[in-house]
């Protein structure tokens, strides 16, 4: 598609110039979007943030739209996430009445970013697709997507209320929602579960809003499209049938149940199609993926492969990737929230209140499927089974409100509610309740509080698709690592100081974040010295201080939420620090010091020391920057990133932790006091951070979490021996745990994840451009066909031609699968293929046989009537020329005794497999699993070819699995073999070579006769001429083929054309002897082929190529040729009228002066023997 689809609305006059974004960093970053009916101004968007409804006047930057013309503008790749919900917040301003926006930085879309450019030179740009949270009225949504556009690079869908109502709270919440968690409706009295059709169609409705608001963007043959969850499954389709090439990525959130399980809905086909759609599926856990597959291939019939690793399906010529990743955390938006005011003073709010108690805490929403009636359950257990807990054990839920409506999510309310009242009533006292119930939004700072504060974290959800729960409250019981808090730091220093820039730049990309922060220190330091020192002010609310957004541009030094380069944007006036000559000289040189004493340490405890925590020294590091002049608040972390633009007291603790040496030295969770270790008769500051982790065994971070006690959230009493484990631990196991906890969840953040999948999304799409893609289906049975430019369908009207032209034909016919379904139950042929096969067989010019792995008095018996047609049966062990001929082998006769091996096994399978038969041949045993369960039959296909093949290693015979079958057979025999006798027979009695060979199959064993025919053909010198062959394979699926045709009716329904094409006129030239090339690179018959029809079948050579191609010397002997036939015809037509053979000549050679259609010209070429 042209890159300038968009732009087709310039042709309205009125409609705004939407430009492709410029290269990063130029200006007028601008997409091309019709979400807007005014023109955009240029608006700086790396540095916007808040967003609102003023000052939208003005024209497109004149250098915006000159330079979205570059070539660094087109080739730039941009991602286009489209999801429910927009990663915004949207606000009203109530004197102004105003919309005002900012990020949701808690937003899964928002904090992937920073890891899909990780290691990229170039920035990928985002662009943002999806719904507002506050309903917007029609006359402001232009406006507000202009805004939404310029300010965030975001594309509000606006869906109307009705439809938003039963799309989002109907059919998603009430129907796919409990289906994906495996409830099922057991009637019509259940609110929820039951199938909809009005609700499905406003799923698919909505679903094409999506989908529309990404055809206004998307540039198909640069950008990447990102869809996620399960709001938008029938996208991939709306977007695959507008563009066949679009590269496209779907991720579930949501568990995928079981075929069991999800075989209930009634549009499954539907919803399986659409996803298929998409390049690449991404899925949590092997468990969702498993079962996705597993619906796969018993409802559509489709298997799957590994191939280095990766998982893919063969969906009509395209492979479909199936990725298997877990998502992780922003672990920069926790340090953030972990270094706050708010954050601390909350933490000592709740020591005084559960002082002297173990905090035991659950963090779930107000779901049917979190468990949380079962958690209440367990707790009563603990208590009334373990009485020296009552007083000492507090559970605290976080109940987070519910976002689902109905029934049963009022009912689950009761229960929960009459849970608490009855344990606090049975083991509360005067100032104890056992369990506290917090049903309210709990902001991010107290979470975190509560986090740091709680023994053992219980997450007895009965079925989730991932919950990072558990992630988080491993991260906030660890607290901020040095190495981290030294990253931001040195990148607020850069920023307050080009010398600390220039510093930390020296060392390059692979010196550690130690070693960098040490070297910004100094050169801060110096720059402090000489009046340039920079201090940072920290907010004391997560609210309370404007934040800027998230930038456009990634910063590869530190996370983009990175709380250090946020909490240092409104930087405090440098305070003066000249007129002291030896201050100056003293903090230069300490902040020297610091840096190379950390560049000879392991870089650390540098870090540590940088972060202002190292042995102890964080108060004296913020005492001596506060003397700098900076502005500090009472937090360590905000103390050290301070210290360290005042240079001198960062430098000094730098080299005092960097002679040392020691591990990692981080701000522990404010709950978590330091312990002071010795290791040779030196402090080292080292904090023990233990967690310990209650998870059931139904949600998506359990397989991550080995150090998890994993439990049944059903079994009430295990829950509550869990979390007495878990309470009575000892503290070095729980160390351990929570080491081998934290590194996962370290490694595998968000980024990580984001990072991994737009990666195999770009590798899976990069064939795209090789393929030729056409659609075929209707609504949402729509798929792609994606071939191989060399493999075509097999065209009938072209195959008539070539074989009126031939003289003598081979043409070779499998059965099962080419003639014959494979799911018909009645093998026996209709009469309509009796009929045809007789009218093939019975020309003389024709030489038609049957091979089929059938056995020999089958085939006897049901092709009797064609008494010329030749059979080769048991894949060509056996040949018979005629039903009249003898039956012949192709191989000596061998001994068979191998079978009184092979068969006791094969009834052994037999009698384990359901659904399984064993086929006895003369010369062959085949096991077929067909109707067997699908997944069961082929692990057992598998398991009988291991056995069989060390059961018969010493016996000559070959033991190879097809589609659904395990056979035994003679070492030598195949169909190969069959058409390579057929040929040198046919050459030995005499008779003319085949100048047309048609060979038709389906199975694996048909590739063979594929192979066999094309090196014969090919062969040099050849034994026979170089004939027209038409390989085709039934069904589009890599073969040795060079053409195919979709199923069984569509075979017959070419033998039927053969059949029934009309015979050569009697005076047509003999076959030529030389060789005669064929070249089909259109799968179509050009529009003037009509033209040329009317001249008759001509002998030579058809060639559909390029123009001006070998053909075209012979498209004016076809010119000569249609004007002699031509002018024949026509003069006798007009009765002998003077000029009337002139007049037929013209008509009768226009089909060689027509100009050429789709790039391809039609000529019938004659050899020069004909005498022209």
């Amino acid at each position: 598609m042209s890159r300038s689809y968009a732009n087709l609305l310039d042709l309205s006059g009125d409609a705004p110039l939407f430009t492709r974004p410029v290269a990063r960093g130029s200006k007028g970053s601008l997409t091309r979007s019709a979400t807007a009916t005014g023109t955009i101004a240029d608006g700086g968007r790396a540095g916007a943030g808040a967003g609102s409804l003023t000052g939208l006047g003005g024209g497109v930057d004149e250098a915006s739209s000159s330079e979205s013309e570059s070539p660094s503008s087109l080739a730039q790749e941009r991602l286009i996430i489209v999801a429910n919900m927009l990663p915004l917040h949207a606000e009203r301003d109530a004197a102004t009445q105003e919309w005002a926006f900012r990020w949701d930085e808690d937003a899964l879309l928002l904090q992937m970013k920073d890891g899909i450019t990780a290691g990229s030179d170039d920035d990928m740009e985002i662009i943002y697709i999806g719904s507002l949270k506050v309903e917007v009225e029609p006359s402001e949504q232009d406006r507000v997507a202009a805004t939404l556009l310029e300010n965030f690079n975001c594309v509000p869908t606006f869906l109307p209320l009705d439809l938003k109502t039963r799309f989002y709270h109907g059919f998603c919440k009430q129907q796919l929602w409990p289906l994906f968690h495996y409830l099922l409706p057991l009637g019509p009295s259940h609110s929820s579960g039951l199938f909809d059709r009005e609700l499905w169609q406003a799923y698919v409705s909505a679903n094409k809003i999506f989908s529309d608001k990404v055809m206004e963007v998307i540039s198909p043959d640069d950008d990447y499209v990102w869809v996620h969850d399960y709001h938008l499954m029938v996208l991939p389709t709306f977007l695959r049938k507008r563009f066949h090439r679009v590269r496209l990525g779907f991720f579930l959130h949501s568990p995928f149940p079981s075929s069991e399980i999800y075989r209930t809905l009634p549009v499954r086909d539907e919803i399986l199609r659409a996803l298929l759609n998409a390049d690449l599926i991404g899925f949590h856990t092997f468990d969702y993926a498993r079962h996705f597959l597993s619906c796969c291939s018993r409802m559509l019939g489709l298997e799957y492969e590994s191939k280095r690793g990766h998982i893919g399906l063969d969906y009509y010529g395209r492979t479909v990737g199936i990725k298997i990743m877990p998502v992780g955390i922003h672990m920069g938006r926790l340090n953030s929230a972990l270094s706050l005011a708010d954050t601390e003073w909350r933490v000592g709010e709740l020591r005084a209140q559960f002082e002297g108690r173990k905090m035991v805490l659950g963090v779930d929403d107000m779901d049917l499927f979190k468990g949380i009636a079962l958690k209440m359950l367990a707790m009563e257990q603990l208590l009334r089974q373990h009485p020296e807990w009552v007083g000492k054990v507090v559970l605290v839920q976080i109940a987070n409100p519910a976002r689902g409506r109905g029934t049963e999510v009022e009912q689950m309310q009761n229960d929960i509610y009459s849970i608490v009242k009855r344990v606090n009533r049975e083991f509360g006292r005067e100032g104890y309740e056992p369990v506290v119930l917090l049903e309210r939004h709990v902001p991010m700072y107290e979470r975190v509080a509560f986090m740091s504060l709680a023994e053992c974290l219980v997450v007895t959800a009965v079925r989730d698709g991932m919950n990072l729960t558990p992630y988080e409250y491993i991260v906030c019981r660890h607290g901020v690592d040095a190495a981290q808090a030294a990253s931001a730091a040195a990148s607020a220093a850069a920023r307050a100081s080009p010398a600390a820039a220039s510093a930390a730049a020296a060392l390059g990309p692979g010196a550690s974040a130690a070693n960098a922060a040490a070297a910004a220190g100094a050169a801060a330091g110096a720059a402090a010295g000489a009046g340039t020192g920079a201090g940072s002010s920290v907010g004391t609310h997560e609210g309370s201080v404007a934040k800027p957004p998230l930038p456009t541009h990634r910063s590869h030094g530190h996370s983009s939420l990175d709380p250090s380069a946020q909490a240092a944007a409104p930087a405090a006036p440098a305070a003066d620090a000249g007129g002291d000559e030896t201050k100056r000289t003293e903090a230069a040189a300490a902040g020297a010091t610091g840096a190379g004493e950390a560049a000879d340490s392991t870089g650390a405890g540098a870090a540590g020391a940088v972060g202002g925590d190292g042995a102890g020294a964080a108060q004296p590091v913020a005492d001596s920057a506060a003397a700098a002049g900076a502005t500090t608040t009472a937090t360590p972390t905000a103390a050290g990133a301070a210290g360290l633009a005042g240079g001198e007291a960062a430098g000094a603790a730098g080299a005092a932790v960097g002679a040392e040496g020691v591990g990692p030295v981080v701000a522990p969770s404010p709950s978590l006091p330091a312990i002071i270790t010795k290791r040779g008769g030196e402090a080292e500051g080292r904090v023990r951070r233990r967690s310990a982790i209650v998870v059931s065994e139904f949600i998506g971070c359990s397989p991550s979490l080995s150090g998890a006690i994993r439990i049944n959230p059903w079994n009430v009493q295990a829950v509550a021996d869990a979390v007495n484990s878990a309470l009575t631990m000892g503290e070095s196991e729980q160390e351990m745990r929570h080491d081998k906890h934290y590194k996962y969840v370290r490694d595998h953040h968000v980024g990580y994840w984001a990072h991994s999948f737009v990666t195999d999304l770009q590798r899976t799409c990069r064939e795209h451009s090789h393929l030729c893609c056409y659609g075929i289906g209707f609504g949402l049975g729509f798929r792609t066909v994606a071939l191989d430019p060399n493999f075509r369908k097999l065209q009938t009207d072209l195959l008539v031609r070539s074989y009126q032209r031939a003289h003598s034909r081979l043409i070779l016919l499998d059965y099962d699968g080419t003639m014959m379904p494979q799911t018909s139950i009645n093998k026996t042929p209709g009469q309509d293929v009796l009929d045809v096969v007789q009218r093939l067989s019975s020309d003389p010019r024709n030489t038609v046989f049957v091979v089929s792995g059938r056995r020999r008095e089958n085939l006897e018996a049901w092709f009797q009537s064609c008494h010329r047609l030749g059979l080769a049966a048991e894949h060509g062990f056996f040949v018979s020329w005629s039903r009249s001929a003898p039956w012949q082998t192709t191989i000596v006769q061998q001994d068979t005794t191998w079978k009184d091996a092979a068969l006791p096994v094969l009834e052994l399978y037999t009698e384990s497999t359901d659904g399984s038969y064993i086929e006895t041949k003369e010369s062959a045993l085949v096991w077929h699993h067909r109707d067997a369960d699908p997944d069961f039959g082929s692990w057992q296909a598998k398991e009988l070819l291991d056995h069989l093949e060390s059961v018969l290693a010493n016996e000559p015979v070959v033991v190879k699995g097809g589609h659904h079958i395990v056979e035994i057979k003679p070492q030598g025999v195949s169909k190969g073999l069959v058409v390579e006798q057929l040929l040198r027979a046919s050459k030995g009695a005499g008779k003319s070579p085949p100048d047309f060979v048609l060979c038709v199959g389906d199975d694996r064993s048909d590739e063979d006769m594929f192979e066999r025919i094309n090196a014969i053909m090919t062969a040099a010198p050849s034994p026979t001429p170089l004939a027209e062959v038409f390989a085709c394979t039934v069904g589009q699926k890599p073969s040795k083929a060079r053409y195919y045709l979709d199923d069984t009716s569509e075979v017959i329904k070419m033998l039927r054309g053969l059949a029934n094409a009309p015979s050569m006129p009697s005076n047509v030239p003999q076959p030529l002897a030389s060789p005669t090339l064929h070249t089909l690179a259109a799968p179509h018959q050009p529009p003037h082929a009509a033209t040329a029809a009317l001249l008759g079948p001509q002998p030579g050579l058809y060639t559909l190529g390029p123009t001006g191609g070998p053909a075209s010397v012979m498209g004016a002997q076809g010119s000569m040729l249609g004007g002699m036939m031509g002018g024949v015809m026509g003069g006798a037509m007009m009765g002998g009228l003077p000029g009337s053979g002139v007049a037929g000549g013209v008509v009768g050679g226009l089909g060689a002066l027509l100009p050429p259609a789709d790039n391809a010209h039609l000529n019938f070429g004659v050899d020069e023997n004909d005498g022209l």
